[in-house]
């Protein structure tokens, strides 16, 4: 059944990256890159989907589905100190990012 379907939360942020960081940001955002890696390390997290916007290059989307807010809240609090630490790392990637909410998927 498509995630769409299902009932859960999702957090999404938006974040624009200068075109000579954009592989790299590709890569610790992407499918298989560290924040995955972290967020998988909880219960209740489904997937992250990164999106490149068509047609403004260097602008994308996360997308984090979560079985609950609960589910999202429980991993900020038992992960706060590696969730911060990859977070600094990554800052220098973005020019600018925002985070746009925390959505029930109805």
């Amino acid at each position: 059944m498509p995630a769409s379907a299902r009932s859960g939360y999702v957090y999404v942020w938006r974040y624009v990256v200068p075109a000579a960081n954009r592989a790299a940001f590709e890569r610790v955002y992407g499918a298989t890159g560290a924040w995955v890696e972290l967020l998988g390390r909880a219960g209740g997290y489904r997937a992250t989907q990164l999106l490149a916007e068509a047609e403004h290059e260097g602008r994308y989307m996360t997308i984090d589905e979560w079985d609950s807010r609960e589910a999202f809240e429980l991993f900020r609090a038992e992960h706060a100190e590696a969730f911060d630490a990859l977070d600094a790392r990554c800052a220098e990637l973005t020019s600018q990012e925002e985070p746009l909410g925390h959505f029930r998927v109805v």
